[in-house]
C-alpha cells in the first residue's frame, strides 16, 4: 500500500501523490519550444518530483531526450569552476545511464577542452551525437556558488545560440530563487556577475505553488479510493487551514494521522485528528505526546514531555499540560468549561498550570466558505481555572 511521502521526491508507484506535472503546466510547452527558463520555490515544495515527471514525460514522447540531474556535487568546489563542472559532468553522466536509453545517452568520453569551456564543450558534443534534440533540467543549480555558478550561467548563455543541433534544444535552471536573486547568492556583489544576469537569454520564470483546497483533497481522496478511510471535508479544510497547502506539511500531518496516531481503516480521518496531529507537530519530534480521550465529554487531554539536562547531568522532564476543546457552530464558549477540565487533569498530573486550546470552528459570516481559507491571528490570554490554578487560552481559528 502506499504512504504519504515526506522525505525526498514522490514515486507514483510508493506514495500518495497528485499528478505532478499539473503542477507546473507551462513547462513543457516551453521546452518543447525550446526555451531556457528558470523554475523556483522554497524547499519541500515538490519541485523535483515535478521536474522528473516533465523529463520522462519528454523522453517518452518519442520526440527528445529529456535528463533531470542535481548540481549539488559542485557544491564543495566553491570558486573552484574546473572542478565544479566536473562534478556536475560527472553527475549528469550517472544520470543519463540510469534515465536515458543507450542512443540517446552523452559520449564515452568528454572532449578536452579549457576549464573555462568544460561544460559548453561537453553540451555540443553530446548535442551533436544525439537523435533527438535535449532538454536538460539542471536541479539545485543554486548549489554552485561564486565563479562556479557564474562560469555555469555564461556557458549556457554562450551556447544558446547554437541550438537545437550544436547545443541543447531547451535548459531548465531550477533552485530556491529566480536567476535575477542570484547576484547575492554569488558573493552578495553585484557587480560580479558583470551584467544584469548572465543568464539573460531566460525566456520565463516559474514558481511552483503551494496546494490548492482542491489539490489537497485530491491528495487525500487517493488514500481513501486505496485504503478505504475517508478525510471528512471538515478534515480536509483544517488540515489547508493548519498547512496553507504547503506540500510537506500537507504530506507530514497525514502521516502522523495515520502511522503515529494509528488511526486505523475504516475509521474516518476527522478535524479532530488533523488538530491533535498538528499538536503533535508543534513538538517537532523532541518530546512526546500522551493522549486521553474523554470519549461522550467533547475533550482530549495531552500531556507533552521534553527532556533536558541539569547542569549536573541529570535527567529531567519538563511537562505541559494540554486540553483540546472545539468551538463549533451554534454551541456556547467552551472556555468557561475547558478551564474546569484541565484542572482535573493538572490535579492527576501534579502540575499547577496548563493551557486551554480551542479550536473555533464556527462560520461567523455566510460568505466566509467561499472565501481562501486563511487562518486568523491567534491570541494566547493568561487565565485561571476554578480553583485558580495558572492557564493560557489559546484560541485558533
Amino acid at each position: 500500500m502506499r504512504y504519504f511521502n515526506t522525505a525526498g521526491p514522490c514515486r507514483p508507484d510508493l506514495h500518495y501523490m497528485v499528478p505532478a506535472m499539473e503542477r507546473l503546466p507551462e513547462a513543457r510547452t516551453l521546452a518543447e519550444q525550446g526555451m531556457y527558463f528558470v523554475v523556483h520555490a522554497p524547499r519541500q515544495t515538490g519541485k523535483t518530483t515535478t521536474l522528473m515527471a516533465l523529463a520522462e514525460a519528454l523522453t517518452a514522447s518519442g520526440k527528445y531526450a529529456a535528463l533531470h540531474f542535481s548540481c549539488e556535487s559542485g557544491e564543495p568546489a566553491g570558486d573552484d569552476y574546473a572542478a565544479a563542472q566536473e562534478a556536475v559532468l560527472a553527475t549528469l553522466r550517472i544520470e543519463a545511464e540510469s534515465q536515458l536509453p543507450g542512443p540517446l545517452r552523452p559520449p564515452r568520453a568528454w572532449p578536452k577542452a579549457p576549464k573555462l569551456a568544460m561544460l559548453q564543450t561537453a553540451l555540443v558534443a553530446w548535442a551533436r551525437k544525439c537523435p533527438r534534440p535535449l532538454v536538460l533540467i539542471f536541479d539545485e543549480i543554486d548549489a554552485l556558488r561564486g565563479e562556479s555558478f557564474r562560469s555555469v550561467l555564461r556557458q549556457l548563455r554562450t551556447g544558446y545560440a547554437r541550438r537545437p543541433k550544436d547545443f541543447p534544444h531547451s535548459v531548465i535552471l531550477c533552485g530556491l530563487r529566480d536567476v535575477r536573486d542570484y547576484k547575492a547568492a554569488s558573493g552578495g556583489d553585484p557587480s560580479r556577475l558583470g551584467t544584469s544576469s548572465p543568464f539573460n537569454i531566460k525566456v520565463d520564470s516559474l514558481r511552483l505553488g503551494d496546494f490548492s483546497l482542491e489539490t489537497l483533497a485530491e491528495l487525500y481522496r487517493r488514500h481513501e479510493l486505496e485504503a478505504g478511510q475517508p478525510f471528512t471535508k471538515e478534515a480536509v479544510e483544517r488540515a489547508f487551514e493548519l498547512t496553507q497547502g504547503q506540500p510537506w506539511l500537507v504530506n507530514a500531518l497525514a502521516r502522523e494521522i495515520l502511522e503515529k496516531m494509528r488511526i486505523e481503516a475504516p475509521a474516518a480521518i476527522t478535524a479532530e485528528h488533523v488538530e491533535e496531529a498538528y499538536i503533535q507537530g508543534i513538538v517537532n519530534g523532541a518530546g512526546y505526546v500522551d493522549r486521553e480521550y474523554g470519549v461522550g465529554r467533547g475533550r482530549i487531554d495531552l500531556l507533552v514531555r521534553w527532556p533536558y539536562k541539569l547542569p549536573s547531568g541529570e535527567r529531567k522532564w519538563q511537562r505541559e499540560a494540554v486540553e483540546l476543546k472545539v468551538w463549533r457552530q451554534g454551541k456556547p464558549d467552551p472556555r468557561k468549561d475547558g478551564l474546569a477540565q484541565l484542572e482535573m487533569y493538572l490535579e492527576r498530573m501534579g502540575l499547577d498550570r496548563g493551557h486551554l486550546v480551542i479550536f473555533d470552528r464556527r462560520r461567523h459570516r455566510a460568505t466566509a466558505a467561499r472565501r481562501p481559507l486563511r487562518p486568523r491571528p491567534a491570541c494566547l490570554k493568561p487565565a485561571r481555572t476554578p480553583k485558580g490554578l495558572g492557564a493560557k487560552v489559546l484560541l485558533l481559528a
